[in-house]
Order: C-alpha cells, then sequence, then structure tokens
C-alpha cells in the first residue's frame, strides 16, 4: 500500500554558526584524525499543513580537534496526507536532502577558510554505527 503522506521542503536557513579553533596544534602526519558528525534532528512546530524542522549539527576530530563547528538549519515543509507524530521524523527525513546539503556547504566553507582545505561531508544523515 502506498504511503499517502507527501512533503516539500519550501524553506531552509541558516540561523545558528560557531566555529573555532582549539588549542590543539596537530601536525596531521602525526596522528591520523576522524571526522566525527553528531546531528540532531528536532520538531519545532507543526501547524496545519506545516512543519518546521531543526538539523543541528556539532563536526570536529577525533582523538583531538584543531577545529569545532556547530551550526543550525531550520527547514519548514509543506505536508499534504496523515502526519503521524510518533512517524514524522521517518516521514520527512528523506526531504531533508537539501538541509543536510545547506550544512555540508556552510562547513566546507568554513573549514576550507580556516583550515587552508575544505572538510567535504556527505549530505545525508550518516547512520550510527556501535563502537
Amino acid at each position: 500500500m502506498k504511503d499517502p503522506f507527501k512533503c516539500e521542503l519550501v524553506e531552509i536557513d541558516l540561523v545558528s554558526l560557531n566555529a573555532f579553533k582549539t588549542d590543539e596544534d596537530l601536525e596531521i602526519e602525526e596522528i591520523p584524525l576522524e571526522v566525527k558528525r553528531e546531528t540532531d534532528i528536532d520538531i519545532l512546530d507543526i501547524r496545519n499543513d506545516q512543519i518546521k524542522v531543526r538539523l543541528k549539527e556539532e563536526i570536529f576530530f577525533k582523538p583531538r580537534s584543531p577545529i569545532k563547528v556547530n551550526l543550525e538549519v531550520h527547514g519548514k515543509f509543506r505536508v499534504d496526507g496523515p502526519v503521524e507524530q510518533e512517524k514524522i521524523l521517518s516521514q520527512i527525513e528523506k526531504s531533508m536532502y537539501p538541509m543536510f546539503a545547506k550544512a555540508s556547504m556552510v562547513a566546507a566553507f568554513v573549514t576550507n577558510e580556516m583550515l587552508g582545505s575544505p572538510l567535504i561531508l556527505p549530505p545525508f544523515r550518516e547512520k550510527e554505527t556501535s563502537s
């Protein structure tokens, strides 16, 4: 049976950006660095046929990080069909690609300006893995 729920992203806003160099002075060749990306997605508002979503990302390196980037992107979706409160995130996540693309573009620009080389992240939510 086909899902009658449809959604369309109608607006994207970068609402917060905080990027800073840490006190870590690393020689890239010395230590293998692993990029870490912590992503949170929250529903901010549901009204009639619109849903407002917040994408928050923190980007840093392990084991030590010469830079940290925190950003927040808001998206407004127009929806058509039944919105199930407990399934909302799974219903709209596949339509969030432009929000992830904007976050990736901003992170690449900032890291290029601060480190001299852009950090290019895939424009989607990374699957969580157990460590």
